[in-house]
């Protein structure tokens, strides 16, 4: 048989010998062809493993059809016990803090979720994609519960906008059917509940072998496997019947970031692995593209050279509801500081500081068109001694969440050694130390401290119970870049999951799920990236492994 060439057109599969290299269960469905690709038969391949890819692989199986799921990054490094050595498979769900959106009420979460897209003034999100979203949400807890493993979820308090519960926006109509669930071990506990799911069903996972492009029959535009590099060879797995793509987003793709998203630079703290693999490949075969300028936007503390970012918002690290990391040690657990201020490049506050969670990318994104330039790119975070020692100042999520990639410091000490967070005596002598106009700082934070004192912060109008003056020296600064988790475009989906073509129609065998393409066009929920997962994950397996073989 002659090696697969440009058109990447593979061979009936008799016509290749089985691969001595695979064990039982796999043997059967494995070939080398001489001279060309090693092939893996089978039924659905996944591509990327996180939350997405493990929830479509769970309901494949549950459908009864084999699975191959093929994963860019190495496993886990764990000792003769099963216990984990060294983290390095990193979905952006293992970073996350575990809040996966389950509603109360599905009709009132296809209002609330059509007014956060509506709010960008169109919305191009069907109505019956939004309530099949909307109702597959809601079945998430009952889902997850009934998956083997013994993980005990709960709800999140519904503490309104400033907290990390509730509905985020709750003047739109529908909001207060919001209600998020978690467990103790966080994003990273709900990937492990999920993996072992995965494993118990049989399903064979490649991991160090990143899909590069996607099997497409020319005649019939269907999808029919892909190509994969392991082992520094190429390999090619046939999709029996579908191939769903759950690669995520392009957070580590600067050449992306700098076409698609509204603001440069904008920083990431999840998945290094997120480039774009994904949105490429289904490029490639014709998809069409959504939502590729948004993403569930924040603040990021990022820094030049540094392996990790993190999410800073000290007063929200007590609504973290994770309990333990990974090692079984506990979290941290601190109560909210609220003693912060953010200014621009000016030295000057522009909002209220105590933002709505994954909206503040938006405030961030004002450009100046008198001094053409983005004033609060970056931004930085002012605050005192007094915050400093009542508890580290990222929250416990990210790097620093159940995951255990980084242990901020209780007193944020070693960050200060580390040069991200610089301090100063003096509040002159920090803003000449980040390169603000000593007297435009010192005027903002004189007047905070006013507004303090009495009561009422006239300019962004914070509410009362988090004026907390900044007056104990000595001062802090952490800077602030635009940024997030992870990014949400990718190719349109429609409401079975199917990949949508740039003629509108579906990209026959081609599925997706998660933050590849995400219904979310505009305003982001908190708990929305893992619920959508969890929801077209299911959608995506199940419909991939009820496809008709083909021949």
């Amino acid at each position: 048989m002659s090696r697969a060439g440009p058109s990447d057109e593979h061979p009936p599969p008799g016509r290749c010998i089985p691969h001595p290299r695979r064990g039982p269960p796999f043997e059967d469905f494995h070939h080398s062809c001489p001279g060309g690709r090693d092939v893996i038969d089978t039924d659905v391949l996944i591509v990327g493993y996180g939350t997405a890819g493990a929830s479509a692989a769970i309901a494949a199986m549950d459908a009864g059809a084999r699975v191959v799921v093929l994963e860019k990054m190495p496993e886990d490094i764990v000792d003769d016990d099963g216990e984990i050595v060294e983290i390095r498979h990193t979905p952006n769900s293992r970073f996350a803090s575990g809040i996966v959106l389950t509603p109360t009420d599905p009709e009132a979460a296809f209002t609330y979720q059509r007014a956060l897209t509506e709010t960008y003034g169109v919305n191009d999100v069907p109505d019956e994609m939004l309530r099949v979203w909307a109702s597959k949400i809601s079945e998430n807890e009952e889902w997850l519960v009934s998956l083997e493993g013994d993980v005990e979820y709960f709800a999140a308090p519904e503490d309104g906008p400033l907290g990390l519960g509730g509905g985020q926006y709750p003047e739109l109509a529908g909001a207060d059917s919001t209600r998020r669930i978690q467990n103790k071990g966080g994003g990273y506990g709900l990937f492990q509940h999920l993996d072992a799911n995965v494993r118990s069903r049989g399903a064979e996972i490649l991991y160090k072998s990143p899909a590069v492009r996607l099997l497409q029959d020319g005649s019939s535009r269907a999808i029919t496997g892909a190509v994969a590099e392991s082992d520094g060879a190429e390999i090619e797995i046939l999709a029996r019947r579908g191939v769903v793509l759950t690669t995520g987003g392009f957070e580590f793709s600067d050449s992306m970031k700098a076409t698609y998203l509204r603001i440069w630079p904008s920083r990431f703290y999840g998945n290094p692995a997120n480039t774009g693999d994904g949105v490429r490949m289904a490029q490639a075969v014709g998809a069409d593209l959504w939502h590729m300028n948004n993403i569930s936007g924040m603040a990021v503390a990022s820094w030049t050279g540094e392996r990790h970012s993190f999410w800073i918002t000290p007063w929200l690290r007590s609504a973290f509801l994770a309990e333990e990391f990974r090692d079984g040690t506990p979290l941290p657990s601190y109560p909210p500081s609220y003693g912060v201020v953010i200014v621009d490049r000016h030295g000057r506050r522009f909002a209220q500081e105590i933002y709505k969670p994954y909206s503040f990318y938006w405030d961030l994104s004002y450009f100046d068109t008198d001094r053409g330039e983005f004033p609060r790119i970056p931004a930085h975070m002012i605050f005192d001694e007094r915050t400093r020692l009542e508890g580290p100042i990222a929250n416990p999520s990210g790097p620093f969440g159940p995951i255990k990639l980084y242990e901020w410091s209780a007193d944020n000490r070693v960050e200060i050694d580390k040069g991200w967070i610089r301090t100063a005596d003096t509040i002159g002598g920090l803003a000449r130390l980040i390169g603000v106009e000593p007297a435009a700082l010192e005027q903002t934070i004189s007047d905070w401290n006013r507004y303090c004192a009495e009561g009422h912060d006239k300019e962004q109008g914070r509410d009362p119970a988090t004026l907390t003056p900044i007056d104990s020296p000595p001062f802090y600064e952490i800077i602030q870049w635009p940024g997030s988790g992870n990014t949400l475009g990718g190719p349109r989906r429609d409401q079975r999951a199917r990949v949508l073509g740039t003629d509108g129609q579906p990209i026959p065998r081609l599925y997706s799920a998660g933050e590849l393409g995400s219904i979310y066009g505009f305003l982001y929920q908190g708990g929305g990236n893992l619920a959508e997962c969890i929801a077209f994950g299911r959608i995506a397996g199940t419909n991939a492994a009820a496809e008709e073989p083909h021949a």
